[in-house]
């Protein structure tokens, strides 16, 4: 019986097993200090986005002497943009705006800044208020994700 569980054992290390609860996210030197502010009646969606955020900036990591600070002000709002004839709602708009600040540490003045603005929109159903709202997040979601995507090549441009 031990002879079996050595030669188990030796197999799952021969072929690169590696344990999934072993956390190597803290292995790398931290590249980037992330600070995010948003608006506060959306503090969950300012918390997506900057877990978002985090994992965007840590597939362009890079070692530096100091970690980058990365200051991102997040606003999403959204509008009605299309009306039917007798007014009622036909499309809403989505807007996300992020304005970024890259400086070297706390008391230094910015290196670079720049600001994103990204539009996503969907249908209005007036009789439909579960799919009104199901719309309305995905759309924030898909905000969300994009303008991440977008901050972080923003940051490695800058960097390069």
């Amino acid at each position: 019986m031990k002879k079996n569980l050595i030669v188990v054992l030796l197999i799952l290390a021969g072929c690169g097993f590696q344990p999934v609860y072993k956390n190597t996210e803290n292995l790398n030197p931290q590249s980037f200090k992330l600070v995010v502010t948003g608006d506060t009646d959306h503090a969950q969606i300012t918390y997506r986005f900057k877990k978002a955020l985090e994992y965007q900036l840590r597939q362009i990591s890079k070692k530096y002497k100091e970690a980058i600070i990365v200051k991102v002000n997040l606003a999403l709002e959204f509008g009605d943009i299309g009306f039917n004839q007798n007014a009622s709602i036909l499309r809403t708009q989505g807007r996300g705006t992020t304005q970024i600040s890259l400086q070297e540490n706390a008391l230094s003045a910015p290196f670079y800044t720049t600001e994103i603005d990204l539009v996503s929109s969907y249908t209005v159903n007036e009789s439909e208020e579960f799919s009104n709202l199901s719309a309305q997040n995905a759309t924030r979601e898909r905000i969300i994700q994009n303008l991440a995507v977008q901050v972080s090549r923003e940051v490695a441009q800058a960097l390069n």
